[in-house]
């Protein structure tokens, strides 16, 4: 529930005031005031980004609270608990005691509405040393058994052990929602034969029987032969290949994206907010490009530097190809030898 503390042409008033600090408060106070018309209006996405605006340039309690109002209709409870935190802690001076009330009493509001999520492990888990991580997140072990605040929605619990197969557990919860979830290890992974110890490229030895001669003091193995180096050559190469088109696509997706915010932008690079959004998606298209581009480049070097150090096939039966002079009554020819 929404607390009230004072008339609503009070409450905006004092959201929308400025105090000067380090920063650039002009601009702040431009972004804050298009993000509060945009929450106004209920388009609370779109607010978001000018009021995380707002507060890089000039962090303010009022800012905090108008953004954390945004994240809550959003569904992100988390952030907003956090910005409300923040809001209350920042709101000391005599002048921002209403900004504080604000804040606390929204705190009290939200908590609530938070779910929450306590993770244990099974009970013959324990010589396992699992590790367990919520939503790409290594939890430690004072968290586990801890119920933590989750924002609404899907969750995904993924729990590793030395010797198991990797396990998923995937939870959804609701706004107030308390759950219990006990995890455990994964099936246990099945330990790979050891490879009888031949030389790469020669044939396995027969069992030995009575009329095996042993190896001539000093024999030494066949050398290898070049077709495996150069596979992996050809197939770290088309990797190589694929990932510079992947980031001539991502850059090819970027430009587009950055002309299309042009039109949204002034000369001051302030931006409507789809256009915004627009340029924030070609900056990082951008980064993707650049990843592809570099990991394209090494891949297709090391496909290079993998052919030409492979080892020459120089056995009898190697495939090999020759030009050789020949003498024909029309005159001098060239000839094409070899065997493949």
């Amino acid at each position: 529930m929404r607390s009230v503390l004072a008339p609503a042409v009070v409450v905006a008033s004092l959201l929308l005031a400025g105090v000067a600090c380090a920063g650039d408060p002009a601009a702040a106070r431009e972004q804050l005031k298009q993000g509060y018309a945009l929450k106004e209006a209920g388009r609370y996405e779109e607010a978001i980004p000018h009021l995380l605006e707002s507060e890089r340039l000039d962090p303010q309690p009022k800012t905090l609270i108008n953004l954390a109002e945004c994240q809550g209709k959003t569904g992100l409870l988390v952030e907003a608990e956090e910005n409300l935190v923040a809001a209350r802690d920042m709101a000391t001076r005599p002048d921002q005691a209403v900004l504080r009330d604000i804040a606390v009493k929204r705190l009290a509001a939200l908590e609530p509405r938070l779910p929450r999520l306590r993770i244990s492990t099974a009970t013959d888990a324990g010589a396992l040393h699992l590790e367990v991580a919520r939503d790409g997140t290594a939890l430690g072990t004072v968290s586990l058994g801890t119920p933590l605040p989750a924002n609404p929605g899907k969750h995904v619990v993924v729990v590793r052990a030395q010797g198991r197969a990797e396990r998923s557990f995937e939870v959804t919860l609701a706004e107030g929602e308390q759950m219990d979830l006990v995890v455990s290890a994964g099936e246990p992974l099945a330990s790979p034969a050891a490879p009888p110890a031949v030389s790469f490229g020669a044939p396995s030895p027969a069992p030995v029987g009575p009329t095996d001669v042993p190896a001539a003091h000093g024999e030494t193995a066949a050398p290898a032969r070049p077709g495996a180096r150069r596979t992996l050559a050809l197939v770290t190469g088309g990797a190589g290949v694929a990932a510079l088109a992947t980031g001539t696509v991502f850059a090819l997706v970027s430009m587009y994206e950055y002309s299309q915010s042009d039109d949204g932008c002034d000369a001051q690079n302030r931006c409507h907010p789809d256009a915004y959004v627009a340029r924030q998606h070609s900056l990082q298209h951008g980064d993707f490009a650049t990843g592809f581009m570099v990991a394209g480049a090494a891949l297709v070097g090391g496909g290079i530097v993998l052919w030409l150090t492979a080892p020459v096939d120089r056995s009898p039966d190697a495939a090999r190809v020759a030009l050789a002079p020949a003498a024909t009554p029309s005159g001098a020819s060239l000839t094409l030898e070899g065997t493949w």
